[in-house]
C-alpha cells in the first residue's frame, strides 16, 4: 500500500472547517477564523475562474489554429491532385511526341536507305552507263527532258531528307521541353508533399497541445467545484456559529479522550505503519501518512468514532474515500473502499456501517487505508487504537 496524500487544497479547506467546539471564550475567534476562510475561498474561486478563462482563450486560439491548418492541408492536397493531373497530361504528351519521333526516324531511315541504294546503282553504272541512258533519247528535247527528270529525282531525295531532318529536330526540341517540364513538375510535387507533411506534423503537435490544455482546464474546473463546495460548507458553518448552533461533531465525548480506546474500522492485520517507507505511485520512495490494514474483500467498514461526513466519493489515489470530522480539528480518512454507504452531511455514530472494503492496488487482496489528521497534519493512528 502506498502512502496516500490528499490534495493540499482540499485538506486546507477541510482544516478550516474542523474548528474546536467553541466555548464562550472561543466563539468570537472561531467566527473570525471562518470569515477569514470564506475570504480565502472567495479569492480562490476568483483565481480559478481567471485560470479557466485564460485556458479557455488558449483553447479557442488552438481550435482556430487547427481549423486554419486543416484548410491549409486540404488546399495542399488539392494542389497535389492538380499537379498530379498536370504531370500525367505532360507524360501523355511526351509519350505521343516520342512515338511521333520514332515514326519520323523510321521514315527518314527508309528514305536514306533508298537514296543510298540509288546512289550505289548510279555509281556502279559509271559515267558511261549514264551517257548510255542519255543517248537513248531520240531527239534533243527528249534528251533534255530525260536530264531534267534525273535532276528532279535527285532534288526530291535531297528535299525529303532535309524535311525529315527538320521534323526530327523539332520533335527532339519538343521532347526535351516536355522532359524539362516533367522534371520541374516532379520537383514541385516533391516540395508540395514535403509541405503537406510539415503541415500534418504541425497539426498533430497543435492537437496534442490542445488535449493538454483541455486536461488543464478540467483540472481547474474540478478545483473550482471543490472550492465552491468548501465555500458553501464554511458559510454554513459560519451561520451555525453565529447562532450558537454548532456543537461537538462527535455528539458526545471528546475525540482526544478516545486515545488508546478506538477499534479498527474493519477486522484485519496492519501491514504498513505510519512513517514507513513505501513506493509511491510514480516509483518514488515516500513515507506513509497513515496505516494499511489487510482485510477481507467486501468486509464491512465502520466509523471508529462519531462525527460528520465532510467528504464521500472517489478520489484519485484513494479509490473510495470517506472523510469524517470528529471535532477538535480531528478528522479521519478511510480509503480503498469498494462501496460507500454515507453521503456528505451525514452524522455517523461510533461503530456505524459506512461502506465495504475494496482491494489493494494489485487487486489481489482486501485492503483499507486509514489516516488521522489534526488540521492538515497527519498523526500516527496506532496510539489511538486498542490493539
Amino acid at each position: 500500500m502506498v502512502g496516500l496524500s490528499l490534495p493540499l487544497l482540499l485538506l486546507s479547506l477541510l482544516a478550516g472547517l474542523l474548528l474546536p467546539g467553541p466555548g464562550p471564550a472561543r466563539a468570537e475567534t472561531a467566527a473570525s477564523e471562518l470569515e477569514q476562510q470564506i475570504e480565502q475561498l472567495r479569492r480562490g474561486i476568483s483565481e480559478q475562474e481567471s485560470l479557466i478563462g485564460t485556458v479557455s482563450r488558449r483553447e479557442e486560439s488552438l481550435l482556430t489554429e487547427l481549423a486554419r491548418l486543416d484548410l491549409e492541408v486540404a488546399g495542399q492536397r488539392q494542389l497535389l491532385d492538380a499537379m498530379q493531373l498536370h504531370l500525367e497530361h505532360k507524360q501523355q504528351q511526351l509519350a505521343v511526341k516520342q512515338e511521333e519521333l520514332d515514326r519520323v526516324l523510321e521514315i527518314r531511315n527508309q528514305a536514306r536507305d533508298h537514296l543510298r541504294r540509288r546512289l550505289a546503282a548510279t555509281h556502279q553504272m559509271g559515267s558511261v552507263g549514264l551517257l548510255n541512258i542519255l543517248f537513248t533519247a531520240d531527239s534533243l528535247p527528249d534528251l533534255l527532258e530525260l536530264q531534267d527528270s534525273l535532276q528532279a529525282v535527285l532534288d526530291h531525295d535531297r528535299q525529303t531528307i532535309s524535311r525529315y531532318r527538320e521534323q526530327i529536330r523539332q520533335l527532339e526540341e519538343a521532347r526535351l521541353t516536355l522532359e524539362s517540364e516533367e522534371a520541374e513538375l516532379l520537383a514541385a510535387q516533391d516540395a508540395a508533399q514535403a509541405q503537406e507533411l510539415r503541415l500534418a506534423a504541425s497539426r498533430e503537435e497543435r492537437a496534442a497541445f490542445l488535449n493538454r490544455v483541455r486536461t488543464e482546464k478540467q483540472m481547474y474546473q474540478q478545483a473550482l467545484r471543490e472550492i465552491e463546495a468548501a465555500s458553501q460548507r464554511v458559510t454554513a458553518a459560519l451561520a451555525a456559529q453565529s447562532t450558537g448552533q454548532r456543537q461537538n461533531p462527535g455528539g458526545s465525548g471528546s475525540f482526544t479522550a478516545q486515545r488508546g480506546r478506538l477499534a479498527l474500522p474493519a477486522a484485519g492485520t496492519i501491514i504498513t505503519g505510519f512513517g514507513q517507507a513505501v513506493t509511491g505511485r510514480f516509483g518514488s520512495s515516500e513515507q506513509s501518512r497513515g496505516i494499511t490494514v489487510k482485510t477481507e474483500p467486501g468486509a464491512e467498514v465502520q466509523a471508529f468514532f462519531a462525527g460528520s461526513v465532510v467528504y464521500a466519493g472517489v478520489m484519485e489515489g484513494y479509490s473510495g474515500l470517506i472523510i469524517i470530522d470528529h471535532g477538535e480539528r480531528y478528522f479521519s480518512l478511510i480509503a480503498r473502499l469498494a462501496e460507500i454507504a454515507v453521503a456528505v452531511g451525514d452524522r455517523v455514530q461510533s461503530g456505524e456501517f459506512i461502506g465495504l472494503a475494496g482491494l489493494d492496488p494489485e487487486g489481489t487482496a482486501g485492503q483499507l487505508y486509514l489516516e488521522i489528521r489534526r488540521g492538515v497534519e497527519a498523526v500516527d493512528p496506532l496510539p489511538w487504537f486498542d490493539l
